[in-house]
């Protein structure tokens, strides 16, 4: 989606050489509040933005002769004398979405990370504080009655909750509960002594939000969700309401401060969604975790009413279970940007290969300095590729920051939505972030020796569907361009389609629609390849002139594909993609759904698309019976043993949904011995009643009253191989197996 923007360019950079000094010195003048034009007016132009009397005051913001600043925010170029002509922003052009929005309080970016540090300043006033569990603790400026909340901001509170929680002086009377509004409140503990504000009961010389825990946890489940004394965020890790990151590792806390960093606050830098709320919630003690204790954060996360779950991180397994959260997430008006991970592979990376998950991995320029750099369009090596990678994020960091940052212009697309009363859906969102992205096609790139990595016009494996575009997907929104939805969920990513073993069509499950278009049109298409061309397409199936009432695939599928007679395949060496030089994907197929919304007036034609990578293959030596399709990852390895004593070994096979099969394979097909699959116990937190008596229960959330099957919730069994052997000497062999939480079976 190529935008009109308001916003004007005027020529390759904003001031000519010459002005360099006078640009730099414009960074060190702008000292106060009161001096910046922030936030931008609507009217503002590219030109203003690179004037940095139109920037925060944030001090990592700006750029000069010495510094970066927040190049990738920047929708203008700065004076330099290398980079290709063609590019007119170093950035993501979030400055001048700003113009707009910078946020909504109601919008709530989910952070799933190794926690939090409390003590991060640029992001204390940012945490979400959930009021239902502060009821019997408000505010007071020293015993004073304070100030209501905004109802606008909490639209399901009940009648009187919203009473006496906005302070002043402490806070500022902006209708949203934060820390500052506790700042003067007579009951906190400890009092104030050297280097510690009053309250600071967890010693780090900061008054915050692990403060307000330790002050006014009293055991009582205020709001009934299942989580007691959940004030802001949870721990899932640790199964308790402190998602403090007591490793200090810090990972967490850079993917808050890059989404929701307060800005023009005179402190670090800006978060591109600066007035949203961030609630921390603790899966792990790094980026890599169980992918139990990631599920259980998105159900929280969307029972909390979040709108964004910020997924830097990979998961050592992946399940149905958490399947089944991001689909509940997605139902309940909840998107989640997930991390490409930074391998420079074409790593599968969990649970972002799942359905209903955004994959972005990292861009960034070429050269020492962004006065200096060629391009700002270079791929990043510490960044993953492939058929999943939908977008192009920059930064100087790997995957991790480049979600942190799409998770903050998400933030902007749902806040652009209520400043414009539309009550976007995460399949729009999803769609206004890719179709609104810079396409990178650097036809440079495509010449032998270059630099660069392979780029091509429209959709490619190392750039998606291009570099973000923060202005471009909220001025989207603001001008009512809301692309259809597209969605398509069965079969999954990279499934292996074996086409001596089909006896149909395969079937593309999922939906289509445009419920806000007076009309639209949609067509289903393949083409052998990873990242074919447009004309390389052959369509399966098209249809015009439906009505906003019609849904395609509410009643069967959308389309069929008949792999066993599919033309190209397995793709000739001639034709295999460069990043492909050994084959990696010449069974290689691309299932693409392209959908037109027809608006009237100046709104036009709108666009959608979603794709998905498949591979059609045929091995005549797999056993009989096989592959087998368990619905869980297995991503530990199998085990053979004579289990039934009969002399020969069957197959021991555990999975992250917590089941251990065990299959008999004398019968020339494989069946399941009797008794199994053993299943592994519910997760803590969903044992009723619990095992344990300080095990929680969540039992009473909303996602575990209809929402979610509990059956699936189970005990990952994918740290170690089972063992298998004579165990008491009775002849018989039994099985050990250890589950992530380590639970021994």
């Amino acid at each position: 989606m190529k935008l009109e923007s308001t916003a004007r360019r005027r020529g390759r950079s904003i001031y000519t050489r010459t002005a360099l000094g006078v640009l730099a010195l414009g960074v060190t003048q702008l000292g106060s509040h009161a001096e910046a034009a922030w936030p931008p007016a609507e009217d503002a132009t590219v030109e203003d933005m690179a004037n940095p009397a139109n920037w925060p005051d944030d001090p990592g913001y700006g750029w000069s002769e010495d510094e970066n600043g927040q190049w990738n925010y920047y929708s203008f170029m700065v004076p330099n004398e290398n980079v290709r002509p063609e590019e007119t922003a170093t950035g993501m052009s979030i400055d001048l979405a700003w113009r707009y929005t910078q946020g909504d309080p109601r919008v709530v970016i989910a952070v799933t990370d190794s926690g939090i540090n409390w003590d991060e300043d640029d992001v204390i006033e940012a945490a979400y504080l959930n009021h239902r569990e502060l009821l019997g603790h408000r505010p007071n400026l020293n015993g004073v009655v304070c100030g209501d909340l905004n109802p606008e901001f909490y639209p399901d509170a009940a009648a009187g909750d919203l009473v006496g929680f906005d302070c002043a002086p402490a806070g500022n009377l902006d209708g949203v509960i934060t820390v500052a509004d506790y700042a003067e409140t007579d009951v906190l503990l400890p009092l104030a002594s050297e280097g510690h504000p009053k309250g600071d009961r967890n010693n780090n010389g900061k008054f915050d939000a692990g403060d307000l825990i330790m002050n006014f946890s009293d055991g009582i489940d205020g709001d009934a969700n299942g989580y007691v004394d959940d004030i802001s965020g949870w721990d899932f890790m640790k199964d308790d309401n402190d998602p403090y990151d007591d490793t200090r590792y810090g990972h967490g806390t850079g993917e808050a401060r890059d989404s929701t960093a307060r800005a023009n606050n005179g402190i670090g830098k800006a978060g591109g969604c600066n007035q949203c709320r961030m609630l921390p919630m603790r899966v792990g003690d790094s980026f890599i975790t169980d992918v139990n204790d990631f599920a259980q954060a998105v159900l929280y996360a969307t029972d909390q009413k979040a709108k964004v779950i910020q997924s830097a991180l990979g998961t050592v397994n992946n399940n149905r279970f958490t399947q089944a959260a991001l689909d509940y997430a997605w139902e309940n008006g909840v998107i989640t940007m997930a991390s490409m991970a930074d391998e420079n592979s074409r790593h599968h990376n969990m649970p972002t290969l799942s359905n209903h998950t955004l994959p972005v991995h990292a861009i960034q320029y070429a050269g020492g300095r962004i006065t200096q750099a060629r391009t700002f369009l270079q791929y990043h090596p510490c960044s993953n590729y492939g058929g999943q990678n939908f977008l192009s994020a920059s930064g100087t960091g790997c995957s991790s920051e480049a979600v942190g940052q799409s998770s903050g212009v998400l933030g902007l697309v749902w806040s652009a939505g209520l400043r414009e009363g539309i009550d976007l859906t995460p399949g729009e969102v999803f769609q206004l972030m890719i179709m609104g992205a810079d396409d990178i096609d650097v036809p440079e790139s495509q010449v032998p020796d270059s630099p660069d990595r392979w780029s091509q016009p429209g959709f490619d494996q190392r750039f998606g569907y291009g570099r973000v575009n923060a202005n471009n997907a909220v001025e989207a929104v603001i001008q009512g361009k809301i692309p259809p939805e597209v969605d398509i969920t069965s079969p999954t990513w990279f499934s292996v389609l074996y086409k001596d073993q089909v006896t149909a069509p395969v079937d593309i499950v999922g939906t289509v629609a445009a419920k806000r278009a007076n009309s639209w049109d949609y067509v289903v298409e393949w083409a052998p390849g990873i990242q074919p061309l447009d004309g390389e397409f052959e369509i399966i199936k098209e249809e015009t002139g439906l009505g906003p009432e019609v849904v395609i695939g509410n009643d069967g599928p959308i389309a069929s594909i008949d792999v066993r007679n599919l033309e190209g395949l397995p793709i000739p060496q001639e034709k295999w993609d460069v990043d492909s030089q050994l084959g990696e994907n010449q069974y290689t197929i691309t299932v693409r759904v392209r959908a037109i919304a027809h608006y009237d007036g100046n709104v036009g034609d709108v666009k959608g698309e979603l794709r998905r990578t498949y591979y059609v293959h045929e091995d005549p030596d797999l056993v009989k019976g096989f592959p087998i399709y368990v619905g869980d990852g297995g991503e530990t390895s199998a085990k053979l043993g004579d289990l039934d004593g009969d002399g020969v070994v069957e197959l021991v096979y555990p999975t992250a949904g917590g089941d251990l099969h065990a299959f008999k394979l004398t019968s020339g097909t494989p069946v399941e011995l009797p008794g199994f699959p053993f299943k592994a116990s519910f997760m803590d937190g969903l044992n009723d009643p619990p095992l344990d008596a300080g095990e929680p229960n969540y039992l009473g959330a909303p996602a575990y009253q209809g929402g979610i099957d509990i059956d699936l919730a189970r005990e990952t069994l994918t740290n170690f191989a089972p063992a298998i052997g004579d165990i008491d000497g009775d002849g018989d062999n039994e099985i050990v197996a250890v589950s992530f939480a380590g639970t021994i079976y």
